[in-house]
């Protein structure tokens, strides 16, 4: 099983709603964008196989948000947590 196809199924299995999005980049590659993320293994394969490029979206739950640093682009933590302060722990 190719890599990403591994990991978007092991997510689901997880019941984490996931869906694909466009190969390199961040955005949806399906119609209707996270309204279509899925825990269900069976879509999540067929989604994967038809393209391994795939990346991986997560549909949050409403008690979760994401902040995404990104260093590459000069993103720096320290300068999140100096506006907002320590972040806590997590995975």
């Amino acid at each position: 099983m190719p890599d990403l196809l591994e990991a978007a199924v092991n997510y689901a299995s997880e019941h984490k709603d996931i869906l694909p999005l466009v190969p390199s980049g961040k955005a949806p590659a399906t119609s209707s964008g996270y309204l279509d993320a899925t825990s269900d293994t069976a879509s999540v394969t067929r989604w994967w196989l038809s393209n391994a490029r795939y990346n991986i979206g997560y549909a949050l739950p409403e008690d979760i948000f994401v902040v995404d640093v990104d260093p590459r682009n000069g993103g720096d933590i320290n300068d999140v947590i100096t506006r907002f302060g320590q972040l806590p722990d997590t995975p």
